[in-house]
Order: C-alpha cells, then structure tokens, then sequence
C-alpha cells in the first residue's frame, strides 16, 4: 500500500520529502543530509521544493549531535559512486558549512597551473573524490583534507629566473593540525584520527620517493597505513599532472616483499650497543635507530656485519 507515491518516485528516480517538506525537516533536521546522502548513492536530483527547504533550514542542523552528521556525511563519502558529487550537493543545498566550514577557502585558492592545469584546491579535491571506488572513511577523508592547508599557507614566490610562482611552504603539516581539530570536532575514533593526521602530513613525501634511500622506502611501504597512502597518492596524481611514475614504483617495491617482512625485527639490541661502550640513556636509542637503518638498508647484512659497522662507527 503507498499513500504518498513513493513508488512512482523510485520508478522515476527522485528524492521527494513526504508532504510538507519544512514539517518534515523540522520533525528531524537530520532528514536533510540524509536527502543528500540518497541523491548521492542513488543518483537521483531532490524535488524542487524538497531542495528549497533544505536551503532554507540548513543551519537547523547545527542542533543535531555531531555523531549522527558524522555517520551520514561519512556514509554520503564512502557509499557514492561519485563521492566529489556529493560533495559539491552539499555545498549547493547549504549543508557542508554547518559541520565543515574549513572546506570554503578552498574555493578560489589558486594552484600552480604547471603542476595543477584542473584549477583550484576545491576542484582538485572534487576530481580526487570522484575517482574513489567505495573508499574506507580513513581514505575519504585522507582526500578530502589533504590540501585543507593550502589556503593558509597560500603565497607568492619567485623562482631562479625572477617568475612569479604560487608555492604553499609546510602545508601537510599545516593541514594535519587542521584535520586533527576537525576529526576531534567530528568525534572520529582516536584510531581513526590518527590514521588520517598521518596520511595528510606524509602526502607530500610520496613525490620523493625516487630520491630515498632504501631504509626509508621500506619504513614507508611497511607503515600499517600504507595501503591507504598509496592510494591518496594515486588519485592526488590522477586530479592533477596524471603521472604515476612513482605509484607504480612503490606498488614493485611493494611487491619485492611479498614474501618476507618489509621491516624485519632488528637485528642488534640495546644490551649490544650498550657491550660497545655506550652507556644507558638517549644514546642507545639513538644508534639502535641508525643499526636499524643500515639493517633496511642492506637487506643481505647479518648481525656480525652491523655490529662492525656500528663498532667502526663509535670508534
């Protein structure tokens, strides 16, 4: 039995509140994200009235607990086919800046054009979205505030020969302080806030990764958020220049291990350092970390050898 053709709604694919629209937001202002979140997944456009209403009565939603936006916007990310379409939704229906006002300086915050011919920082992070196959929340929201700190790193430089160029100095680390504010706000699990801290305050490093030792790809490569890295990374390339150079060469690296520990348990113990002469303290931190490089670094090394190393190295 359908009292209110709910069923010619489907057939014809629209989002359509029951009724009033505004009764019905204003029974649960939640009811508005999640009328974005089914446009979002379903690909269907909300009725106009519907649309007007949500415009209308976004700011009600500031008096919903924070969890409830969080798992809806969350859902809205990971379930869409074209989550960067979602988001722009919810520009368009007044709703992402009443849980997250950082996104709006993002628009119209220009970008080198010779490394991001797409255009700003907002449309980077739009195109990055959308080219996400049903991400984990860590992931979507890896993409999401990877470049939340270029706006107040934003200036102008000049570079060699006296051009003018944008340049946005400390961003990622910029930007992880930012996330870790906006993740607490948000009431994302510790676990969860780290990992996504982690991985927009070492998107950039992945630009080097042909310039690194070994020690120091294998640190990368064995870090448990690496899988998620990896990918920020694939698709940061894909919203810009579209080189993946260097996805494809961790991806080999990666596959190098495939059959052993990418980081192997160390080798040398303190107590060893400590029969060398180094007395308990700082020190025997110190030179595990560098035995432990070396250990990466020369994967065919036994403990003899990074003993006489460590040995040449005190002496």
């Amino acid at each position: 039995i359908d009292y209110v053709g709910g069923e010619a709604d489907i057939k014809t694919g629209i989002i359509r509140a029951i009724g009033t629209a505004e009764e019905r937001f204003q029974e649960d202002h939640l009811r508005m994200l999640r009328a974005a979140r089914f446009s979002s997944v379903l690909g269907f456009p909300i009725e106009e009235k519907t649309r007007d209403a949500i415009i209308a009565l976004a700011p009600n939603l500031k008096k919903i607990s924070v969890e409830r936006i969080r798992e809806e916007f969350v859902r809205l990310l990971t379930e869409s086919s074209k989550p960067g379409d979602g988001l722009v939704l919810l520009h368009e229906l007044n709703l992402l800046k009443q849980f997250l006002p950082e996104y709006k300086p993002m628009m119209g915050c220009e970008q080198p054009p010779e490394f991001h011919p797409e255009g700003d920082v907002w449309v980077h992070t739009v195109m990055m979205l959308n080219f996400l196959d049903r991400p984990s929340p860590e992931l979507a929201m890896s993409v999401l505030l990877h470049d939340i700190g270029k706006p107040p790193t934003f200036e102008w430089g000049e570079t060699k020969d006296g051009q003018k160029r944008i340049r946005f100095f400390g961003h990622a680390q910029v930007g992880a302080r930012m996330a870790d504010d906006i993740l607490k706000r948000l009431k994302f699990s510790n676990a969860q806030r780290e990992s996504i801290v982690h991985c927009v305050n070492n998107h950039m490093k992945f630009g080097d990764v042909h310039k690194m030792r070994n020690n120091t790809v294998r640190k990368m490569i064995g870090h448990p958020d690496f899988e998620t890295e990896l990918e920020l990374h694939r698709v940061d390339c894909l919203g810009c220049h579209g080189i993946l150079d260097n996805y494809h060469l961790l991806k080999e690296r990666r596959e190098e291990y495939a059959n052993e520990p990418v980081l192997p348990p160390a080798l040398v113990t303190g107590k060893e350092i400590m029969a060398l002469g180094i007395p308990a303290g700082p020190e025997i931190g110190k030179w595990k970390n560098a035995s432990y490089d070396q250990q990466l670094e020369h994967n065919d090394w036994n403990k003899e050898q990074l003993l006489a190393w460590l040995k040449e190295q005190l002496n």
